[in-house]
């Protein structure tokens, strides 16, 4: 993995160069790093148009009395322009009882996630989800429950997405440039510090609720390396780490890990890290492998209109056919599929 690293400095003129640099951008304040500075630094990540990713996810819960609850997931992601394809392979919690789970919350959750397990009242298994969004559709399937749900709520499903794209991947509490162009949140101070050793452009942000959140950047890459959440007269209460490693065949900087650790006061009560194995990026993708019957969904799988909530077919191992009859009529094909795109041959 090829991290930053800090480069050594030997001139002192460069060495009286960076000091000037820092005292003018720390006296300067927010006019010498602003909205159009920051915009630009994001900007760097949509470089990334396409490409093919594998993510491992580890999440590690602690509890007060020492218990360490901990969840594994690989995900595969295929991204070309405003597609992508999600498929995950997780850990997921089951327990015959539903309410169970909500019963499991709170500062003690691994303690109590931690005896039911050991008692049998509740347990792990993986399960398959995929979902996948287009310029006309967005699909779910849910491989155990053996049904392709389309129109999902796009809310929800785009907030999910987003948190796992790997172009922006570990940039989740960091404002972004549009949501400070709007006034939701401003940037109140900026300044150059030493972080790990290395130079950054320290940026202090505030909303309307006085929620204060802290993001630093590479003073050499502009690359978000460290996201610091805070609630007013306390600590902080989330922070993020990403880690970058140069791209041999596009010369990009991508992330390779995002650390998040949530803390109570000073206690670390959750961490969570997404280590990119594997990624090509800019390549060129099939637009078919976004259509359903590249699912590989299993025989018989249903399918359900989400928004309608209505079932529309039946997927038979080859074809689509509604429930009862050998085939569809056209307008439900063009349902399924999206205007935009056309079944496979």
């Amino acid at each position: 993995m090829i991290r930053i690293t800090v480069r050594q400095i030997i001139s002192r003129w460069g060495i009286l160069f960076i000091l000037l640099g820092a005292a003018s951008l720390a006296s300067a304040g927010e006019d010498s790093f602003g909205l159009e500075e920051y915009a630009a630094a994001w900007k760097h990540y949509a470089r990334v148009v396409s490409g093919r990713f594998q993510i491992h996810g580890a999440f590690r819960q602690f509890g007060p009395a020492g218990a360490v609850f901990s969840r594994e997931a690989s995900y595969n992601i295929t991204i070309s322009g405003t597609r992508i394809r999600f498929e995950v392979d997780a850990e997921h919690l089951i327990t015959g009882d539903e309410g169970q789970l909500a019963m499991l919350s709170g500062p003690d959750q691994a303690d109590r996630i931690g005896e039911s397990l050991s008692s049998g009242s509740l347990r792990k298994e993986r399960q398959r989800l995929l979902y996948v969004e287009t310029e006309a559709q967005n699909y779910l399937y849910l491989d155990d429950g053996r049904q392709l749900q389309i129109k999902t709520n796009p809310r929800s499903a785009k907030s999910a997405v987003e948190f796992f794209d790997p172009r922006t991947l570990g940039l989740a509490g960091a404002p972004r440039p549009e949501t400070v162009a709007n006034k939701s949140i401003e940037i109140i101070s900026s300044a150059i510090q030493s972080l790990s050793g290395r130079n950054a452009i320290r940026v202090e942000f505030l909303n309307k609720d006085s929620v204060r959140t802290i993001v630093w950047l590479d003073e050499e890459s502009r690359l978000v390396t460290r996201i610091e959440g805070a609630a007013p007269l306390a600590q902080a209460n989330t922070v993020t780490e990403i880690e970058y490693r140069l791209d041999p065949a596009s010369s990009i900087l991508v992330q390779q890990m995002a650390t998040t650790r949530n803390y109570e006061g000073t206690r670390l009560i959750s961490e969570r890290v997404w280590t990119v194995a594997k990624s090509e990026i800019n390549m060129p993708i099939d637009p078919e492998e976004f259509i359903p019957e590249r699912f590989h969904m299993a025989r018989n799988t249903t399918v359900f209109d989400d928004s309608n909530q209505r079932l529309v077919a039946l997927w038979n191992g080859e074809a689509f056919v509604r429930p009862g009859k050998p085939d569809l009529d056209p307008a439900t094909m063009d349902f399924i599929h999206g205007s935009t795109t056309k079944p496979a041959q």
